[in-house]
């Protein structure tokens, strides 16, 4: 978390075996700083954010991949050292709004045969475009729909993101001064959270239940009063 681009080291003397990048952490920050020196350009914002996030991914993938000209990657890649140096890119928010290009994806199937795409995507990809040679219907995209969070799992990764422990205030608004203050035990905790209105409006998406989450503090009272300025909202 907090950080645009992570490789995943094995162990020393190996190459990463996975990279994860983030378009719209990309977009926002290439924005704020687009933002600061000219005001009012959101166009131009936008287009440098979408040569950042081309950048960023070509470092990732030469992170992943040792060097090789492009024009030999078939040829010097058998079958059995495919399956042995493949490796995984994740792209999150893979959106053309957030600097995503089609035709840079095709283009890195092409060149690398070991390298293998995760797209996080709010609409389904069912083609690659690009040129005859590296796009069209060359690859063959599969799309997983990621299905939202249970109630149980919702509460689980609230827990996990809390900036104070869950009192008995948080659920009632009739405690005593002693139950306000005694943080409930998880095995009592995690089916009432899971039926809580602030997470129950989050219907499992897990950014929303995150957002919730961040604002459990000290100087939140009682997460109903969350809840009521939501509706209020």
């Amino acid at each position: 978390p907090g950080r645009l681009f992570a490789a995943m080291q094995v162990s020393s003397g190996f190459r990463p075996r996975m990279a994860f990048i983030s378009l719209r952490a990309l977009t926002v920050a290439t924005a704020e700083e687009q933002e600061r020196t000219t005001r009012g350009l959101q166009a131009a914002a936008v287009q440098a954010a979408a040569a950042q996030a081309r950048t960023d991914i070509l470092a990732a993938v030469a992170e992943l991949l040792p060097s090789q000209p492009p024009s030999d990657a078939f040829a010097a890649t058998t079958a059995g050292s495919i399956g042995q140096n493949r490796c995984c890119l994740v792209v999150d928010h893979a959106d053309p709004e957030f600097g995503w290009q089609d035709t840079l994806g095709a283009k890195l199937l092409a060149e690398n045969p070991s390298l293998c795409l995760l797209l996080a995507r709010r609409s389904p990809l069912y083609r690659l475009e690009g040129a005859d040679s590296l796009g069209g219907d060359r690859w063959k995209p599969v799309n997983l729909r990621m299905p939202p969070l249970s109630a149980t799992n919702a509460a689980r990764v609230c827990l996990r993101r809390v900036h104070r422990p869950l009192t008995e205030s948080d659920f009632s608004r009739n405690v005593t001064s002693a139950a306000a203050i005694t943080p409930l035990g998880p095995a009592a905790l995690l089916p009432r959270l899971a039926q809580h209105p602030a997470l129950v409006a989050c219907q499992g998406n897990p950014r929303e239940i995150v957002r919730v989450a961040s604002a459990i503090t000290p100087e939140l009272p009682s997460l109903l009063d969350y809840v009521a300025v939501k509706v209020a909202a």
